[in-house]
């Protein structure tokens, strides 16, 4: 699935696009696991890209006065948007189907994508030159916000620490 929506109307009202595509309805085989496509599981996957609609409708308002929307989303560093926005789209897929349990399909594949979405941002090995001040407050904050709802994630810890050396 993917939301569309061009920066230069983010945060003003604007509706964004969901696309759907046909991999939301096939079997998700993981790293040992293979996972059959439920309800549950093509809801919470809708759950991600429908934070991505609001967040690109009214914008995204962080904790501590911070924020993304129409007056700075240009100043933004892309990979820190981009990490804000996905990060916020993953928590809300894995809040929503954490409802079904733990083991079921849908939790195991949102909870399984995102650890693989964290370990391929970590893999890109940035450092505190490639970001703003800003930029890096933001990165930060949504660390923080990931520690507090998802816990469970399996690199987590390594992966906080690494964002947490160039946040400073």
């Amino acid at each position: 699935m993917i939301t569309n929506l061009p920066k230069i109307d983010f945060a003003k009202g604007i509706k964004s696009n969901i696309y759907v595509f046909a991999d939301v309805f096939t079997p998700y085989k993981g790293k040992v696991m293979l996972l059959p496509p439920t309800e549950e599981l093509v809801r919470a996957r809708l759950q991600h890209e429908y934070k991505h609609a609001e967040d690109a409708y009214h914008g995204m308002n962080l904790d501590n006065n911070m924020k993304i929307d129409s007056s700075n989303i240009l100043l933004v560093h892309p990979d820190a948007y981009s990490f804000v926005l996905e990060t916020r789209g993953y928590m809300r897929a894995i809040e929503f189907a954490k409802k079904f349990g733990v083991n079921h399909s849908a939790y195991l594949r949102s909870i399984n994508e995102f650890d693989i979405y964290l370990g391929n941002w970590q893999a890109r090995n940035y450092s505190s030159n490639d970001f703003g001040a800003y930029d890096r407050e933001l990165i930060s904050h949504q660390c923080k916000q990931i520690e507090k709802i998802i816990p469970e994630i399996k690199r987590f810890r390594k992966i906080v620490e690494g964002i947490n050396d160039y946040s400073k």
